[in-house]
């Protein structure tokens, strides 16, 4: 009776220890999903901050060009016509005609940048909007693993507290014994 006892209460804290063991699994699960939630966190931030930088930048450009835009319309592309017949000789002409094609370049290159800025912008936010639901995704992993780790934990206490008073019970039929 004795040796069964002592194999009985071996049984019951290598039991015990499985659900020790379990629960240590079941926290670094957590944690490592509580990395990633806190990952998807600074990402969305970091990417926001660009987000806003770049608009910023997207709203300047666009404010610029909207300027030449509203000097062209008022102007009229006479105006061009007018610069250009109003020069008074060949060097003068050559002048105007560099600041005309300048200031067409200038235009150009505005619309490219706002184009890549718009692209940028876009491409952000696709990132932001992607970072956003993985972050949606892995807090309601987290919860689940929480709220499961939560009722796995009152069945293991239960469970344990079942083998410490069978351990207990053990112990005094030892004594007895």
């Amino acid at each position: 009776n004795l040796k069964e006892n002592e194999k009985l209460q071996a049984s019951a804290d290598e039991t015990r220890k499985m659900y020790l063991q379990a629960e240590a699994i079941y926290n670094d699960q957590l944690k490592d999903l509580e990395k990633a939630k806190l990952y998807y966190d600074n990402e969305i931030e970091r990417v926001g901050k660009e987000i806003a930088e770049i608009q910023i930048e997207y709203d300047r450009e666009y404010e610029t060009f909207l300027g030449i835009l509203r000097m062209t319309y008022e102007e009229g592309t006479a105006n061009f016509l007018e610069i250009l017949l109003g020069a008074e000789s060949f060097t003068d002409l050559l002048a105007r005609i560099d600041r005309v094609s300048s200031l067409m370049r200038y235009s150009d290159n505005l619309m490219n940048t706002l184009s890549a800025q718009k692209y940028l912008l876009d491409a952000k936010y696709r990132q932001y909007v992607k970072d956003s639901e993985a972050q949606d995704e892995a807090i309601a992993a987290l919860e689940a693993k929480q709220a499961e780790l939560a009722q796995w934990k009152l069945e293991n206490e239960a469970q344990i507290a079942q083998i410490e008073a069978e351990i207990e019970r053990l112990t005094g039929e030892k004594g007895e014994y």
